[in-house]
């Protein structure tokens, strides 16, 4: 995955993530970070591949999806299990159970967290 953007709000770095290669998921991969840790990862369905860059509707996806996010989440030396769980609310709204499914499968029989 490639950094695509990232942006700083309320004590988090966001950072969004694209894919560089054919065995890279669909999808933007969202990190939640505080004070350099991450504390949760999401995922938004990408519509286009970004051969060559991120397709307008793609852009406006992920912007809605960062705006919820951001109104959603309260100041990041409050996160808890209650802002983890709105941000699985809010990722499921933008279709990112689908895209877990997809890294699931791909991952069955591994022993490896494909999650973490």
């Amino acid at each position: 995955m490639h950094l695509y953007s990232h942006f700083e709000e309320k004590g988090y770095r966001i950072e969004a993530y694209i894919p560089n290669t054919d065995t890279d998921i669909d999808a933007f991969e969202i990190h939640v970070l505080i004070d350099g840790e991450r504390k949760k990862t999401l995922y938004v369905p990408l519509v286009y591949l970004p051969v060559f860059g991120v397709d307008v509707g793609d852009m406006n996806t992920i912007e809605a999806f960062a705006d919820a996010m951001m109104k959603a989440l309260p100041e990041a030396q409050s996160f808890d299990e209650s802002a983890s769980a709105a941000l699985d609310e809010i990722e499921s709204n933008f279709g990112g159970q689908i895209v877990r499914s997809k890294i699931a499968e791909r991952h069955a029989g591994s022993l490896r967290d494909p999650f973490n």
